[in-house]
């Protein structure tokens, strides 16, 4: 994996800063499909992240609208019509 053990404490350290720092973002996760979403959702909270969930458009413009701080806008690019 790595050629020698100060590599591997290297990588441990940068992934302890990513993870602060993503701490500090807001995503607002928009997907319909909840297993999608839970996977998603899971993937950036375990990477650090504050994630929002919605299910349609209307929730997030609602949850934007609201004054909730948003940094990231990840949604899915198939939703249906509201």
């Amino acid at each position: 994996m790595w050629g020698r053990p100060s590599d591997a404490i290297g990588q441990f350290e940068g992934r302890q800063c990513m993870n602060r720092a993503a701490a500090a973002v807001s995503v607002l996760l928009v997907e319909d499909e909840v297993m999608i979403s839970n996977l998603v959702a899971d993937c950036l909270v375990e990477s650090g992240f504050r994630v929002q969930e919605v299910a349609t458009a209307d929730e997030a413009l609602r949850y934007i609208k609201s004054g909730a701080n948003v940094d990231v806008l990840f949604t899915d690019i198939n939703l249906p019509a509201a």
